[in-house]
């Protein structure tokens, strides 16, 4: 197929005729990715304008082939006519239009294509990427969710019961986090997290089948200390635990 001539033919139509009722898309004829700002504008449709989209694309991978610079820019054209601008607005596409789209799409941005290929982000950007996202700077800061948002979240969750983990994948997460202590400012601020309003328990009663599962819970379990803090377990928890609640105090 001559997909420029196809190409060049929906264009004139859209010259040649008063622009149709309705929704309607402005499109550059010579696209500002490859050719830079011009004003060659037609008026389309949103039908034609992604046909218009999907013929640039055929065009350059005809032309220059599809590994190029100018065809990997008219493949993410294309595929943002897919998704749309903001990622949410979805157009439509066939399975397997949708399937080539996306092996091509793809494959535009693996190995040496990927301008981001073999790099690694500073510890300065690191930093700033931390930065922008606390505090005020936040895009949730202040803001809390509905009880119609929460619902919605619940909702969604129902149902979804989390696969079970591996031994090797249970291991690794055991090996990880061997010898990791949290610092004094850490323990201070998860205290402070948990504590007076800040507890999702705060001014809540406890039911009464709340309490007989705590009470059932700790049933068999003895109180031990090392010394610095006290715990419940049935068995001792090791070599420097003693039996007793009663912490020694220095002397």
């Amino acid at each position: 197929m001559n997909y420029l001539k196809v190409y060049c033919n929906l264009i004139r139509k859209a010259e040649n005729r008063t622009p149709p009722e309705g929704y309607t898309e402005k499109h550059h004829t010579f696209p500002v990715s490859i050719f830079g700002k011009n004003n060659r504008l037609v008026v389309l449709t949103a039908r034609e304008h992604y046909i218009a989209h999907a013929l640039l694309e055929k065009i350059c991978i005809k032309r220059y082939g599809i590994d190029d610079k100018k065809t990997r820019k008219m493949t993410y054209s294309h595929w943002m006519m897919k998704v749309g601008e903001d990622g949410r607005h979805k157009r439509y596409c066939n399975s397997i239009l949708y399937e080539n789209l996306k092996n091509r799409w793809s494959k535009s941005l693996s190995g040496n294509n990927n301008p981001f290929y073999g790099k690694k982000h500073t510890k300065e950007m690191i930093k700033f990427f931390s930065e922008s996202q606390k505090g005020e700077k936040h895009h949730n800061y202040g803001k809390s969710l509905s009880v119609e948002h929460r619902k919605k979240i619940a909702d969604a969750h129902k149902g979804k019961n989390k696969p079970l983990l591996t031994e090797k994948h249970k291991e690794k997460l055991r090996q990880s986090s061997t010898g990791r202590k949290h610092t004094e400012e850490t323990k201070l601020k998860i205290s402070l997290s948990k504590s007076g309003e800040n507890n999702y328990n705060y001014g809540k009663e406890l039911t009464i089948e709340c309490k007989r599962k705590l009470s059932e819970n700790m049933k068999n379990k003895k109180w031990w200390n090392n010394g610095k803090i006290c715990i419940r377990s049935e068995e001792c928890p090791g070599d420097s635990w003693v039996a007793g609640r009663k912490l020694k105090k220095d002397t």
